[in-house]
């Protein structure tokens, strides 16, 4: 097959956006499909974040999106055009967010009849705000209902829409009934073909540490302040364990270091690395820290916590899809306080639990997300 990828987030970016649809591409490839990506170009990303490498065998062509939603939009729509004026296109696949690829997907369908699987990372209308501010939760819900009609047209000319979490998947069955048979969701997982063999990556870095993938305090402050108010605690304690943040500091885990007077020793921040030399030092955690205020999304950083196998103290809603993943593990320890997390972290260092204890690790492989992809691709490739 000739399968087309949109995905604004692409290698050589290396932010968590970009994981899901190279890992699929890749798998594609080796499936002996011709694969074309049409992604942002690099200059679109900082500088410091452009830490991959396109999959061998991809053509991946670089899109100039830059401007409002519509400018976006229309940048894309000539993309595709200029893509399928020599080529024959079996199936297109959308990856959002960015949602300014999502309306090309249709026009394409209605213009030339080119089917299509949408994808939202997050759903677009109803997606879930990071902030605890009802006022700014309302504003946003606002700004985003003019983009309804969209979403809509996007959802009935799709040949199958992807989501990636059972909860996000519920409301898309709900708002949109008359389309709920081909909604489904298919998990982010963490890469195992990415990780087979393991990174060679020299770990300079102190023992006994605890690892945050990703953004830390970027989805909940009080959270976040709640985390390191309970490692200074245990370092003046003399527990001298450590953050090691693996990934871009953010704001407000810098005014929770500020406020909390944090010892500065204590916190070490690596940067952006590549996903492969992130992993390989996750590995060498005592515990991963994991803190997110949304009820309904599951990211990355989950799947890949439960990779490496480690203890994880993570701060989320009792009623959380995370929770719910992670109460079945055996050293999965939820917390809501600077005790809460004081005392599992003492409890993993003083009792020596060195796994995380998931029996479900091998399910969320993306080796196994690529499995289901791969048929719904091909389900919908073969009806006329």
């Amino acid at each position: 097959m000739h399968i087309l990828i949109v995905a604004p987030a692409y290698a050589p970016y290396s932010g968590v956006g970009s994981v899901r649809m190279m890992s699929l591409s890749q798998y594609l490839v080796k499936k002996g499909n011709k694969v074309i990506v049409l992604k942002n170009s690099p200059e679109l990303w900082p500088q410091h974040a452009l830490k991959s490498r396109v999959p061998e065998n991809i053509e991946a062509i670089d899109v100039y999106a830059r401007g409002s939603f519509k400018e976006c939009m229309e940048a894309y729509k000539k993309a595709v055009e200029e893509v399928i004026k020599n080529r024959h296109i079996d199936i297109s696949i959308y990856s959002c967010n960015p949602y300014y690829t999502a309306p090309v997907a249709a026009d394409m369908k209605e213009k030339h009849g080119m089917k299509y699987i949408i994808e939202f990372r997050d759903i677009w209308i109803k997606d879930e705000f990071i902030t605890r501010n009802w006022l700014k939760r309302l504003k946003k819900i606002i700004s985003r209902l003019p983009f309804r009609s969209y979403e809509k047209r996007v959802i009935q000319w799709a040949d199958a829409v992807v989501t990636v979490a059972p909860k996000e998947c519920e409301i898309l069955h709900n708002d949109y009934p008359e389309s709920k048979s081909k909604i489904s969701v298919i998990f982010n997982g963490y890469d195992d073909e990415r990780l087979s063999g393991d990174a060679m990556f020299r770990n300079e870095y102190p023992k006994e540490y605890i690892g945050v993938f990703g953004k830390f305090g970027y989805y909940d402050y009080e959270y976040v302040v709640e985390m390191l108010t309970a490692i200074k605690q245990l370092w003046f304690d003399g527990y001298k364990i450590r953050i090691l943040h693996i990934g871009d500091l953010d704001k407000k885990t810098a005014m929770a270091l500020k406020i909390t007077k944090f010892p500065q020793e204590a916190y070490i921040n690596t940067g952006f690395l590549d996903y492969s030399q992130g992993m390989a030092l996750l590995k060498g955690a005592i515990a991963c820290c994991l803190i997110v205020h949304y009820k309904r999304a599951l990211g990355t950083k989950i799947f890949d916590y439960i990779y490496t196998d480690k203890p994880v103290v993570f701060f989320a809603h009792q009623d959380s899809a995370i929770a719910s993943i992670l109460s079945k593990c055996k050293n999965a320890f939820r917390c809501e306080s600077a005790d809460d997390a004081s005392e599992a972290i003492r409890k993993i260092i003083d009792e020596n639990l060195e796994t995380l204890g998931c029996s479900e690790r091998e399910v969320y492989s993306r080796r196994i997300q690529n499995d289901r992809y791969y048929k719904i691709i091909n389900e919908i490739a073969a009806y006329e």
